[in-house]
């Protein structure tokens, strides 16, 4: 399926769902405008498109015609059509799926999942990111990720439950507070 095809199915999903469509035989109305697309009702209460959406005439709907009916039925189309552009877009920049998926493992795998959440409509907006930022970020980007350790005086800390980090680092590893000289380690207390 084509990238903007997804973003607008997904969106489309998304509206019914949260009855900002309305039921009509064979589809939904929003601000006059008629949209048909066989589907499926899934147990959760989801439904899942089977098709493209199309207009009453049958003509493809597009997320423009979309996006000036839920305008006209008083609601705000703007943040959600440029969440359904850039998820596209990425979708577009990510390419297609890797054939040999199913034999990757850790973060080849990680970077091969592309396809984002399948019941969002913004599936991979990501807000505020920039094509850069995604390819750095991203997991898709396949870059290591190296958590930067910060060592901090364990009597201004209160924890409940498992520790967050256990696993992480080595049991005894030392750290340093860049700047501070203090360093602390899972055997001794933090100090200079």
């Amino acid at each position: 399926m084509l990238p903007d095809a997804r973003a607008l199915r997904q969106t489309i999903e998304a509206l019914a769902f949260e009855n900002i469509l309305r039921p009509t035989p064979g589809g939904w109305t929003v601000g006059g405008l008629t949209i048909r697309a066989p589907h499926r009702l899934q147990a959760s209460g989801r439904l899942r498109l089977l098709d493209d959406p199309r207009d009453a005439t049958g003509g493809v709907l597009d997320a423009d015609a979309l996006g000036a009916a839920l305008a006209k039925a008083g609601h705000d189309p703007g943040t959600l059509l440029a969440a359904m552009r850039r998820s596209a877009h990425f979708l577009r920049a990510a390419g297609p799926v890797p054939a040999d998926r199913q034999s990757l493992t850790g973060l080849a795998l990680e970077a091969s999942l592309i396809e984002g959440h399948p019941y969002h409509p913004g599936f991979k907006t990501r807000a505020g990111f920039s094509d850069a930022d995604n390819a750095a970020f991203g997991p898709e980007g396949g870059q290591p990720i190296v958590p930067v350790w910060l060592a901090v005086d364990p009597t201004l800390v209160t924890r409940a439950g498992t520790d967050p980090a256990q696993g992480w680092a080595q049991p005894g590893a030392s750290r340093f507070i860049r700047g501070s000289g203090a360093t602390c380690s899972a055997t001794r207390r933090c100090g200079r």
